[in-house]
Order: C-alpha cells, then structure tokens, then sequence
C-alpha cells in the first residue's frame, strides 16, 4: 500500500550528511521520493543530484535557484502525478521518518475515509529537534483529531484534493503557505486532521524562546520579512478564519518588541520587520529582490 505513496521533499542548501541520513528514514517506506531543490549554491545541488543519480526511487527536480516551498512543493506533486501517484506525503530536508510511519499514517487517512469524511489532508505531531516543544499540540482523548491548519511536513493528502483546493500559493513563497492551503481545504469542506500517535521531529527557524512562561518562535532574521508581509495579506483573505487574524495583530505586535529586547541579530530582525510591512504596502509577492515581486 505504501508504494503508492510519493514523497515531496524540498530542498534549499542542505547539510548533505544530514540529508541522506534523513531520506534513509523514509526511502523504504514509500514508491519514490521526488526531491524539488531550491538550492542556490551550484556546488551542493550538484551533490544533490549525484546522490539522487545513484538510487532509482529518488527523483532529482531542479528548481533552478530558489523559488521559495510553494512553488517547489507544487512541481513535486504534478511530477508525480504524472507518473501515476496519487498519494503525497510532504516533507522538509530537516525532518526524519520513523519506522512504519507511512503505514501508519495510512491507516489513519482510510480509516477516515472508509467513516464517509471529505478529508484535505493528515499530518502527525511534530517535535522540535533542538528543545522539548510540540508544535500545535492539542489534548484529545482521541487518536485523531480535526484542526484548522498544521505543518506540512509529514502531511499526507491526495490528488483530489490537490486539484480541488489548488496548488500552493507561490505568490507566499514560504511562511503560511501551508496554513493557507489547510485554511482554503477547509473552506470547501475537506477536514484537516492530526493523527495524535504518530509524532515525528521537525526544525522550525532556530527553534524557540521561553519568555514570561511562553514559547516564542525564533526564525532567522530574513524569514520576518515573509511572515510579517504575508500576514497581512492573510488579512485580506476572506476564508481565513477572523480570530487567527485578530490573534495574529497582536501576535506580531508583541514580537516586535521581544525581538530588539530578547534576541540577537536585533538590527537585522527590524530591518526585515520593516521591509515586510512596506513589502506589503508596494504589493510584493514570492522571493524578497525576486523577478516575481
């Protein structure tokens, strides 16, 4: 059952050792493995390739520099839907499998089904690497459970569900572009699920920060730029829900302090704050200085 299954890998830059130890994790559990790299140091996507050359379930797809996740992600799914795939499990260069993952995941998704429920997508728990976080953890008494949005990697959904709810925003380039999908999923009545037993290990920017009792994240200073510019276009968007944006107001309001008291790198973090917002206000879209702004 598994070797219907295609995993999307993007890749932008990766530690190589680190990469081939975590497709090690899951090559055998499904029927191929398209990598999509975004790599933009010509030296390492040449690595990338030899090593994919080499195994016949690995698919080398060159993106030709960096043209952000959505876009990547997208060109990994109609690859293999081309090929006759019809089931993708996204995932990111940082993140291993454990054994039996995709079995299990699975079981899930046709458990399910098989209970008549229009579903967008599965994904697991995922587990900071660094610290002992949990990211959109949730208590429920139940193994599944439904949620409005959650990470890609690990994420599991098919490909009706691709054409119905579309590709990836490519305008996002990277942050909330997963969100966004799970959100519009939802909007045409797919159900997005955690699978609550099945938990895999996730890095997230440079992890967080505890301050005052509460986990802040702490993503590299260039990566505020996406996500205060693209948050304010999820202002914009009517199916995204109106407590997330009420929330997120605040949210990146209170950062903004937290960054120049709590963090290094404060220059560089407002100078990003900032660009994002006029970003926004001049209507840019996909990679910062990109031909598609």
């Amino acid at each position: 059952m598994s070797d219907s299954v295609a995993i999307i890998l993007t890749t932008f830059n990766p530690d190589l050792a680190m990469l081939r130890d975590n497709i090690s994790t899951y090559i055998c559990q499904v029927g191929r493995v398209v990598v999509c790299d975004n790599s933009d140091d010509q030296d390492i996507a040449l690595a990338i390739e030899s090593f994919c050359h080499d195994r016949k379930k690995l698919i080398y797809l060159s993106m030709h520099g960096n043209k952000g996740i959505a876009y990547a992600q997208n060109r990994g799914v109609e690859y293999a839907i081309s090929e006759g795939f019809k089931l993708f499990i996204e995932i990111d260069q940082d993140s291993s499998l454990p054994s039996g993952y995709v079995e299990k995941i699975l079981s899930s998704y046709y458990l399910l089904i098989n209970n008549n429920i229009a579903v967008g997508g599965l994904g697991p728990i995922a587990k900071s690497k660094l610290q002992n976080f949990i990211y959109h953890e949730h208590k429920s008494d139940s193994s599944v459970f439904f949620v409005d949005k959650t990470l890609s990697s690990g994420f599991l959904y098919n490909k009706s569900a691709y054409h119905l709810v579309g590709g990836k925003d490519e305008s996002l380039f990277i942050d909330y572009v997963d969100w966004d999908w799970c959100w519009r999923a939802n909007k045409l009545g797919l159900k997005v699920a955690i699978d609550n037993s099945i938990e895999i290990e996730h890095m997230l920017g440079d992890g967080h920060k505890k301050i005052l009792g509460f986990n802040v994240g702490l993503p590299s200073p260039i990566r505020l730029y996406y996500q205060y510019r693209n948050s304010l276009y999820m202002m914009q968007k009517s199916y995204i829900p109106f407590g997330w944006k009420v929330k997120r107001v605040f949210i990146q309001a209170l950062k903004v302090p937290f960054f120049i008291v709590f963090t290094d790198r404060k220059k560089e973090r407002l100078k990003y704050i900032v660009q994002g917002v006029i970003g926004f206000f001049k209507k840019e879209k996909g990679k910062l200085g990109g031909k598609n702004t």
